[in-house]
């Protein structure tokens, strides 16, 4: 189930880099703000903000310090979203 779930986390988070990056593009033809804004809060809330509230939370490996790191740096993003 575990795997499950990181294989379907990964895909929402390459589908949102897409869609992200597309809208993106688009403002920046066409210079107009919803475009930007929807781009942005798919890059900041689902890249830039759940993937590394993800990583914190699931993998042990990891130094305490890091870990603090993303959680707090996913969390900013996704306000900042």
């Amino acid at each position: 189930m575990q795997l499950i779930s990181s294989l379907c986390l990964g895909v929402l988070g390459l589908v949102s880099l897409a869609v992200a990056l597309r809208l993106l593009l688009l403002a920046s033809r066409t210079r107009q703000l919803p475009e930007f804004l929807i781009g942005f809060a798919f890059l900041a809330g689902m890249v830039l903000g759940r993937g590394p509230l993800v990583v914190a939370l699931t993998v042990d490996s990891m130094p305490e310090t890091l870990r603090v790191v993303l959680f707090v740096g996913g969390r900013f993003m996704m306000v900042l979203c």
